[in-house]
């Protein structure tokens, strides 16, 4: 991969396309993020710089409206002259586990591969639990 520059490391951390699940991280509420950054070159007020350009596109909870921390590290990692890690703590799964629940509903309307699992349990515990 080619080097990228801290800025856009930091735009790509919140960018849709990056995300390991399939959501839009700039949409929902943010509870925290935490930013671990490595590289010889980089300063603290590039960092600081970068935080305070992505915060007004992230939403963050009223009570928490500084939910950021930083660790930053000197020693580059290997092959790269400075790299970014951030860990969110966001309400974006909600929209996946919404999909999810109505694939499933579709599926058990209709009795789908529901006789896969009635050797083990009765029907009534999946009764039981969509409710």
């Amino acid at each position: 991969l080619p080097p990228r520059s801290l800025d856009q490391m930091f735009t790509d951390a919140f960018a849709r396309e990056y995300q390991i699940i399939k959501s839009d991280p700039k949409r929902d509420l943010y509870l925290a993020c935490a930013l671990m950054v490595r590289g010889a070159g980089v300063e603290m007020s590039d960092i600081r710089r970068n935080i305070e350009r992505m915060r007004p596109s992230l939403q963050f909870a009223h009570w928490n409206q500084e939910g950021w921390k930083v660790g930053h590290c000197l020693a580059p990692p290997i092959g790269q002259k400075n790299s970014l890690l951030c860990l969110s703590n966001n309400c974006c799964i909600k929209n996946t586990f919404q999909d999810c629940h109505n694939r499933f509903m579709k599926l058990y309307t209709r009795k789908a591969h529901v006789h896969h699992y009635t050797d083990f349990m009765d029907i009534q515990y999946f009764d039981e639990s969509i409710e």
